[in-house]
């Protein structure tokens, strides 16, 4: 049909129309939408501006693995199964579409800013933070390190509970500290292989303490949280290779030292 792949569905009275419009010429051949003949096509015309409406909807989402549907398993056969997941693939349908998206619009980086637009593309919330050796000519004895606003606890540290759930407000809203300046140590004294080494700091965690009277000794562990493996995998198998990254759970779970309790 001359009109199925214009811009928008066309209305079943002009697919009716062009369907008309094909009969051969004479009186015997009307061309009116009162004739026999026009309620003859007109179910065909309207099955045909059904497909057309079903097409333009498709054609606005399965251009993208993050919206499809129907086109979501032919993006994944093209992708393959997933090295960071122990069967390859997600389960869920948004899961699916999140984990395709983020594999097919990914060019590759090795700034910080890739890595926390990777984790995002994931649904995880990251920060990086970098450490560098102490350095003859440029570094200087007491603080000699400088402020920039990267380093600094993003947006200050969300107040938790012992057990690391978030501490809020009667509204909901999460409570933090007054902007923190939590600098990684900068200058260090030690080895220049320091400068390998960098953070990634997951957002909030709840975290499970052993406790006296609770805990099993050689069962429970120290702590428990939920890992990030996927995340902590897609980072590993792209960081630059001489690099080390290091993963925290506990950085944006601020609490103040408590031994006693086991938190630190």
């Amino acid at each position: 049909m001359g009109g199925v792949m214009s811009a928008t569905p066309r209305p079943w009275e002009l697919v009716l129309d062009e369907l008309l419009s094909y009969l051969p010429p004479g009186f015997a051949w009307p061309r009116d939408h009162d004739s026999y003949l026009a309620a003859i096509l007109e179910p065909l015309a309207r099955g045909i501006a059904r497909l057309e409406d079903e097409a333009f909807e498709r054609r606005q989402t399965e251009v993208t693995p993050a919206t499809a549907i129907q086109c979501l398993e032919d993006y994944e056969r093209i992708l393959g199964p997933h090295p960071c997941r122990p069967d390859g693939f997600a389960d869920t349908l948004e899961q699916r579409q999140l984990l395709a998206s983020a594999r097919w619009t990914e060019f590759g980086g090795a700034s910080p800013g890739y890595f926390v637009q990777l984790a995002a593309a994931r649904g995880v919330a990251i920060s990086i933070e970098e450490f560098s050796p102490f350095r003859a000519g440029e570094s200087e004895c007491g603080e000699s390190f400088s402020m920039p606003v990267e380093w600094r606890y993003p947006e200050g540290a969300l107040l938790a509970t012992e057990e690391g759930a978030l501490i809020v407000t009667e509204d909901g809203e999460p409570i933090a500290t007054e902007p923190l300046i939590l600098l990684p140590p900068r200058w260090q004294i030690g080895e220049a292989r320091i400068m390998d080494y960098w953070r990634v700091a997951f957002g909030p965690t709840v975290i499970s303490w052993a406790r006296n009277s609770e805990a099993r000794c050689g069962d429970t562990p120290h702590a428990d949280w939920e890992r990030q493996s996927e995340v902590e995998c897609a980072i590993s198998t792209r960081r630059p290779a001489q690099t080390i990254p290091v993963f925290d759970y506990s950085a944006h779970a601020w609490q103040p030292p408590r031994p006693l309790l086991g938190a630190t």
